[in-house]
Order: C-alpha cells, then structure tokens, then sequence
C-alpha cells in the first residue's frame, strides 16, 4: 500500500502533576519494566522501519525515559513524582535507557527484497534499513552524552 507506520511505545504514564490532579498519579503503571518490554515486544513483531518511544523527557506526564531516581527517598519533596521503582520492582536509574537499548539491538539488516518494484527503489529501502538501528542508537547515545554536560 505504500503506507507507512511507526509504533508508538512508553515506560508508563501520569498527568497527576500536569493536570494537578492526585488521581491521576501512576495511572498508567510502569510495571517494573514489564509494560514497557509488553509494548516493545509486540511492536517488534510488526517488524517496523522503527520504533517511536514516547517520551524521552517529559516529566509532567510520567513517560520519561532517561535516568531518572530509583526510589522515592531521591524525589523532591513537595511533588508527587514517579520514579524508577514505583511499582515494587527495583529498577536502577537508567533502566528505560537500558531497555530502549535492548530493544535497538534487536534491529538488524533487512530481509531480501521480494517485490517487483524498481531495483533503485528496491535499494534505497533497503540501504535506509540498514542504517536504521545505528541512526537510533547514536541519538540515544548523543542524548545521554548530552544530558551529563
């Protein structure tokens, strides 16, 4: 069809402090890991060009990814704030940066081209594949290169 599509998958969510509503807080539980892995493992069966995790950084909705504290005695003190260990599970700091790591591993080189398009189109589909996982892991790496400047 020509269509293209890109999963979307997340640690977890909680718009208790962008909605300022304690209700809300964890509302979608991180699980330790297991809803995370659960999203990643079924996105990757679809055998996408990528796979979009949402959000590396944003802190009022509960879905950041990047190295965040492990348990509640590290939060700041007048917020309700989710972190790595939420759910019962430890999980150290930079848990959702291993497991995003973990998950651009299992990326590899295309399967051969078995349709009957152009051998120009064929190719360049092909070579963007395979540039795909490197491209992923230099982001996430140039981003926590970033962070700790």
């Amino acid at each position: 069809m020509g269509i293209g599509y890109a999963p979307v998958i997340w640690p977890g969510f909680s718009w208790a402090n962008l909605q300022q509503d304690i209700t809300t807080f964890n509302e979608i539980p991180r699980a330790g890991g297991t809803f995370f892995s659960a999203q990643a493992a079924g996105a990757r069966s679809l055998n996408p060009l990528f796979i979009f995790i949402a959000m590396f950084d944003e802190m009022n909705e509960g879905t950041a990814m990047f190295k965040v504290v492990s348990n509640a005695t590290q939060i700041p003190q007048g917020g309700n704030f989710t972190y790595q260990s939420i759910d019962g599970v430890y999980m150290p700091s930079d848990a959702y940066l291993r497991l995003a790591g973990n998950l651009t591993a299992t990326f590899g080189p295309p399967q051969p081209q078995t349709s009957t398009t152009s051998s120009s189109s064929a190719a360049s589909v092909a070579s963007f594949r395979d540039v795909v996982p490197c491209l992923l892991l230099l982001l996430i790496m140039y981003v926590i290169l970033c962070t700790f400047e």
